[in-house]
């Protein structure tokens, strides 16, 4: 830097996700290498306040009549605002609505063990005013759908949504985060089907035409990732079709897609 000329330099600051909401003092120094001349520079940031939670995910399920089906949600905090102690923050409220409110009920519960699972560690909730949800935390929760026995597989099926709304405590008067929902979808069945896929290589000649049928000259079957099938391997799938239902299924169709980048 010659002398009475000027350097101009900026600085872009950029906020990590989750930063607690405040002033932040920044320090610039422009020191000389030669006469140790130093001047420094105070400079503020304010990080703004973000309230904003989400919930994921709908859901599709069957049930019998007089039967229940579960569904698994995940509530997250991504603002950098803890919410939901229930009286200086915020009250986070769970509620639930289903179209058939005759045929149909739906409780939510917390998963305090993640499992997906209701268990012994899982209580029923209407709110979140006891753990509250800090930023950058989640949640889990499971809605639990009972249906009644007056319902048949000719019913048009039911949607339970599951609302979480926040409202604010005595120490918040910003906008709280906006409301969201998740839909869990339930359709009525009497024969309950279930599919498993598993897939094998063909064992004695895995390049080149099948010599052999799958599952009868020891293929190993399996539902995970086949890792060493090579450009012209031969590998055989197998689909199975149960019904855990009470009453026969008619008019089943399978279908099954073809993976890229091979052919049937």
């Amino acid at each position: 830097l010659f002398p009475y000329t000027t350097l101009f330099r900026s600085a872009k600051v950029t906020v990590p996700a989750g930063y607690a909401p405040g002033a932040e003092s920044m320090f610039f120094r422009a020191i000389s290498p030669t006469s140790a001349a130093v001047d420094i520079k105070h400079d503020s940031v304010t990080v703004n306040r973000l309230r904003l939670l989400t919930l994921i995910t709908s859901q599709n399920g069957n049930v019998f009549p007089n039967g229940s089906v579960t569904y698994a949600h995940t509530l997250q905090n991504v603002g950098n605002v803890d919410e939901g102690n229930g009286t200086t923050e915020s009250l986070v409220q769970l509620t639930t609505s289903n179209t058939d409110t005759v045929n149909f009920s739906s409780t939510v519960y917390l998963d305090n063990d993640g499992n997906g699972i209701i268990d012994g560690l899982d209580a029923v909730i209407t709110s979140l005013a006891t753990a509250g949800i800090n930023a950058g935390d989640t949640v889990n929760l499971i809605v639990r759908i009972q249906a009644s026995g007056g319902v048949d597989d000719t019913h048009p099926g039911n949607t339970t949504t599951l609302t979480v709304t926040t409202l604010n405590g005595s120490g918040y008067g910003d906008t709280p985060p906006v409301t969201v929902t998740n839909d869990d979808n339930t359709s009525v069945v009497e024969g309950d089907l279930t599919i498993l896929k598993t897939q094998s290589l063909d064992e004695i000649d895995p390049v080149g035409p099948p010599v052999r049928i799958a599952g009868v000259d020891g293929e190993t079957f399996q539902t995970g990732v086949i890792a060493d099938a090579a450009p012209g391997s031969v590998i055989f799938y197998k689909i199975l079709v149960s019904n855990s239902g009470t009453t026969t299924a008619t008019g089943v169709i399978v279908t099954d897609s073809i993976p890229s980048f091979t052919t049937f």
